[in-house]
């Protein structure tokens, strides 16, 4: 959707400048918008997290992977 503001965000190489932009997600058939940070996850083990806030609406169970 776009760019939506700027934070800066410490992080475990110090702090940077994160963009965030707003996008929206379908998970199970529901579709709803929230604001991801955009960073390079390239070298790390999942390209996505999707944070607690997201997933309100969810029922999650932890014991699933």
């Amino acid at each position: 959707e776009g760019l939506v503001e700027v934070q800066f965000v410490r992080s475990s190489s110090g702090f940077t400048i994160r963009p965030y932009a707003k996008v929206k997600l379908k998970i199970d058939n529901i579709e709803f918008e929230t604001k991801v940070s955009i960073i390079d996850r390239s070298h790390m083990a999942y390209q996505a997290i999707i944070g607690k806030n997201s997933l309100k609406n969810f029922l999650i169970d932890p014991s699933k992977k």
